[in-house]
């Protein structure tokens, strides 16, 4: 269908699924009313993309202040991973789609059990508060699932 290889064959450049913030659109029903999207969960995106935003800079602060490798060799694979899996992606000059990206994804979603306690641990220094910084991840957890299920009907076509 030439309608669906244009709406397909167009992609936004690497940064963009990073956050999520393209999708591809993978069927159009005839009426139009109805279609299958193929994007990822915004939230979950943004939230590990920040997580990794986040992991760099701590890692170069705490490298600075103790003058060492502040992570153990499990976590260095992860990030290490992560950043070969999506950096080659800057520098090849054609569409590129979710699944290009997927794998590199997974390395950030592996980050996560590293990375949450320390943000979690920032967040209640920060604050002077624990609850508020459990209470910040429990909802963003929620925002997760809601994310998910908001976009259940399009990914899924149900």
């Amino acid at each position: 269908d030439p309608d669906i290889s244009k709406a397909t064959l167009q992609a936004e450049g690497p940064i963009s699924w990073g956050v999520a913030q393209t999708f591809m659109t993978w069927w159009i029903s005839s009426d139009g009313k109805q279609a299958i999207v193929l994007r990822g969960n915004e939230f979950l995106w943004f939230l590990t993309f920040f997580m990794f935003v986040f992991e760099i800079g701590w890692i170069i602060t705490r490298g600075i202040l103790k003058k060492s490798w502040p992570i153990d060799k499990n976590e260095t694979i992860l990030l290490l991973g992560y950043i070969f899996n999506y950096a080659p992606f800057f520098l090849i000059h054609r569409p590129m789609y979710l699944y290009h990206y997927l794998t590199s994804f997974i390395f950030l979603l592996l980050l996560i059990p590293r990375v949450a306690p320390r943000m979690i641990t920032c967040i209640s220094n920060i604050t002077n508060d624990k609850t508020l910084a459990t209470t910040i991840m429990y909802f963003s957890i929620l925002l997760v699932i809601v994310n998910f299920f908001l976009l259940a009907k399009t990914t899924y076509g149900f």
